[in-house]
């Protein structure tokens, strides 16, 4: 006799089943270096660690970038992400990149070569924290493992020796540098460079009837307005004093007239927050160098804004004079 819960019908009907298919399907196993740069890239997210790239040798001297997973291409050519005026260059000449832990860097068919040490390399090649990159025969660069507080000091170090401390535009010692190379860029392309030395009207007065404490204030919000006012590429430096100094690559002469009167006029609708109303006029003086005439060296360049400047000052201040 069967128990009632367990009739030969239930019985039947279980034995009939099909035994339970084991799936045969394989599971990939990673390797061992999969396995390896997945820690790497797990180690180095938990620390922070990051990849820098800072510049030995060429221009601009010292500067640092990082090395993100998008990877970093370097040239000459405006394209680039790290864009170093080296006439050895191509204008895509290398590309460093992050893949899992790892730093590659490749080159990309420049005419005179990328070096990991002394070889020249012909495909993509790992390197690592130490490493130094040549390109082009004359530029060299370091590739360092660095934390956070790490890349941050030496950004501040190398914006120490190119920033003017008080209102964080460039340096005199820095635009000196920078405007030879824009005029041998000029030259090189056949391409035109424009030379904007703006002075501020009264400024001595400014300091002897406010204090020097408004005096600095003033210099930091004309320098602010500046920066507003120009492009991306232009250079804007602190030449001294009072003095600020604006270089504007590929401009016509008429448009780099139209953006000295667009700095004059902005910079006169500014206002001192003193107690009698107070406002703020510059004085600029405009120097233009093209194909049409031979190129000047940096200081003849420098020379005839400043008596442009001069003239204006003459004229009445808060003006515009183009030298030439």
């Amino acid at each position: 006799m069967f128990p009632s819960s367990r009739r030969p019908r239930d019985l039947a009907r279980r034995s009939s089943r099909r035994p339970r298919r084991i799936s045969t399907t394989k599971i990939p196993v990673p390797s061992i270096s999969e396995i390896a740069d997945a820690v790497a890239r797990e180690e180095a997210k938990a620390r922070g660690d990051r990849f820098l790239l800072t510049v030995l040798r060429g221009d601009p001297l010292g500067r640092v970038i990082r090395v993100d997973d998008g990877g970093v291409t370097i040239g000459r050519g405006e394209n680039a992400d790290f864009v170093l005026d080296d006439p050895g260059l191509s204008w895509s000449h290398a590309r460093i990149f992050r893949q899992g832990g790892q730093v590659w860097v490749e080159d990309l068919g420049s005419t005179n070569g990328t070096f990991v040490g002394d070889r020249r390399i012909r495909e993509a090649t790992a390197i690592g924290d130490g490493t130094r990159i040549g390109l082009g025969g004359h530029t060299l660069l370091k590739l360092s493992l660095a934390d956070e507080l790490e890349e941050e000091s030496a950004r501040r170090l190398y914006d120490s020796t190119v920033k003017d401390a008080l209102t964080s535009v460039h340096n005199r010692r820095y635009l000196v540098e920078r405007l030879a190379t824009e005029i041998s860029f000029a030259q090189r392309h056949s391409d035109t460079v424009a030379v904007l030395l703006v002075d501020i009207d009264h400024f001595k007065q400014i300091n002897d009837t406010h204090g020097h404490h408004v005096g600095d204030a003033v210099l930091r919000v004309v320098a602010a307005a500046m920066q507003r006012v120009l492009r991306p590429e232009d250079l804007l430096a602190r030449f001294g004093g009072d003095e600020f100094v604006i270089v504007a690559r590929s401009v016509t002469r008429e448009n780099a007239h139209i953006l000295a009167e667009r700095l004059r006029s902005h910079i006169a609708g500014l206002s001192l927050p003193l107690e009698e109303s107070s406002t703020i006029t510059v004085s600029i003086g405009m120097a233009f160098a093209g194909p049409e005439h031979a190129y000047p060296a940096p200081d003849e360049l420098l020379a005839k804004a400043d008596t442009a400047m001069y003239e204006a000052k003459h004229l009445g201040r808060n003006r515009v004079v183009a030298q030439g």
